[in-house]
C-alpha cells in the first residue's frame, strides 16, 4: 500500500503559507506551537517540523539549498 495516502499533517485554524524555494512549492503551516512545513520531491513527502516560527522555518528551507 502507498504510506503517502496515509499520511496526515495536523494544522490548526490559521492558513497555510505557501513559499517557494529551491524551484519547489513548499506548505508551511501551523500547528499549535510548532511550524510544519512539507513539499513532495519524486514521489517522497518532505516534512520538516519544530518549534519555530515561520520566518526560522523559512531559513530552515532555504538552507537545504544552500551550496557551501
Amino acid at each position: 500500500d502507498n504510506a503517502m495516502e496515509s499520511t496526515r499533517i495536523e494544522k490548526d485554524d490559521r492558513p497555510v503559507i505557501a513559499y517557494t524555494s529551491g524551484n519547489l512549492e513548499w506548505y508551511i503551516m501551523h500547528n499549535l506551537d510548532t511550524i510544519n512545513a512539507t513539499t513532495i520531491v519524486n514521489d517522497y513527502l518532505i516534512l520538516l517540523s519544530g518549534p519555530v516560527t515561520v520566518d526560522e522555518m523559512k531559513q530552515v528551507i532555504d538552507s537545504v539549498y544552500e551550496r557551501n
